[in-house]
């Protein structure tokens, strides 16, 4: 579990990684077992993932022999075609996670201080780490793709940013892979385009305006 790697991490021996190990083992069966008993709080996630399917193809040239063959004393031939997997959009699946700010609460009742891995992520979230009286906003995790699809209208450069891997794109990461924080990345268009189009628009009338002087 990741978390518990943040909190505990091997010095490079055997002995150091194994004790690492073994504590966040505790750790994650400790965790596990306040969320199910309502120790802790969790809240639910709604999160997506890519979904595919199996589609008929024809059999590349050069794969396998279409020469009858003889397995186990039964013939067989290779088809024209092979089955494979192609995208089929997106699913939205559920998560029970546990909060930053509630896993602060937690570990710190525990008797054990965040390490400076953990604090440095509790702190990129908005964690108040020193006064611990600060919820971090709940937020929406969301697929690069499905971002692009919902802000790319008002804001078209959008996924140009995405692409070339922007700085203010990296700081809206979320902890899965491809996986952004929609509302940061609202806030970070709104720094850098302003209200999107309408924007856009104007700049450009008034450069137009000035260069026809």
């Amino acid at each position: 579990m990741k978390i518990a790697a943040l909190q505990y991490q091997g010095d490079g021996t055997p002995a150091g990684d194994r004790k690492a190990r073994d504590n966040q083992t505790v750790l994650v069966d400790m965790l596990s077992g306040a969320a199910a008993s309502g120790e802790i709080s969790t809240e639910m996630r709604e999160l997506q993932r890519p979904k595919f399917k199996d589609e008929w193809a024809p059999r590349p040239p050069g794969m396998g022999s279409k020469a009858w063959g003889s397995e186990f004393g039964v013939s067989i031939r290779q088809t024209e075609h092979v089955v494979r997997k192609v995208p089929a959009g997106f699913e939205t699946y559920h998560v029970q996670v546990v909060p930053r700010e509630a896993f602060r609460l937690w570990l710190e009742a525990q008797g054990e201080p965040p390490s400076e891995h953990m604090r440095a992520w509790l702190a990129s979230s908005g964690v108040d780490i020193e006064n611990g009286n600060h919820e971090a906003p709940l937020l929406t995790v969301m697929k690069r793709i499905h971002i692009i699809d919902k802000l790319a209208r008002q804001y078209p450069s959008l996924e140009a940013d995405f692409n070339r891997s922007e700085d203010w794109i990296k700081k809206c990461k979320a902890d899965g892979r491809g996986e952004y924080y929609l509302e940061k990345i609202e806030e970070g268009c709104r720094k850098k385009w302003g209200d999107g189009d309408r924007s856009v628009a104007h700049i450009a009338t008034v450069r137009t305006n000035r260069m026809g002087r």
